[in-house]
């Protein structure tokens, strides 16, 4: 078992649970539509649910690498305010309201691990953008944290 194998099994099955939902998606089903045996997948993860929470920490792992690039970059807020809207656009294409239904109603764990994350994100990120577009004197001088606590 290789960590490229089970990145593979991922790829293919982030498609089947955001378009069709986690529920839907038995794993007969998504050994059906990703080619792969049932056992191959049980390899790598011992239950659906734990499939499940691979793949939402490696997708908070990706949106998080992204957003460090974009703080670290050295560009104009602007430029960094349209990057970080991008990502977020990119990421509201990719869950359907199917797939976010059920996670806060049938997975309160990993709901909760994902607003941490939104929050750590806003918390970190997004306030250091702010502070520079303060500094550049795009954004007025209110205390980020305030503003963030508002959205």
């Amino acid at each position: 078992m290789t960590l490229k194998e089970k990145d593979r099994i991922l790829d293919l099955i982030e498609r089947t649970f955001f378009e069709n939902g986690f529920q839907k998606a038995s794993i007969d089903f998504i050994a059906s539509s990703i080619k792969m045996s049932k056992k191959t997948i049980y390899n790598y993860f011992r239950s659906k649910n734990e499939l499940l929470l691979s793949l939402i920490n490696r997708f908070i792992s990706q949106i998080n690498d992204e957003m460090e690039q974009f703080v670290n970059i050295d560009i104009s807020v602007v430029e960094k305010i349209m990057l970080v809207s991008i990502l977020l656009g990119k990421i509201g294409e990719k869950f359907t309201d199917k797939f976010i239904t059920e996670v806060r109603i049938l997975h309160p764990l990993i709901r909760q691990k994902i607003e941490e994350f939104r929050i750590q994100m806003i918390n970190k990120n997004i306030s250091e953008i702010f502070s520079q577009g303060i500094n550049e004197g795009y954004i007025i001088n209110i205390p980020p944290l305030i503003i963030l606590t508002i959205y």
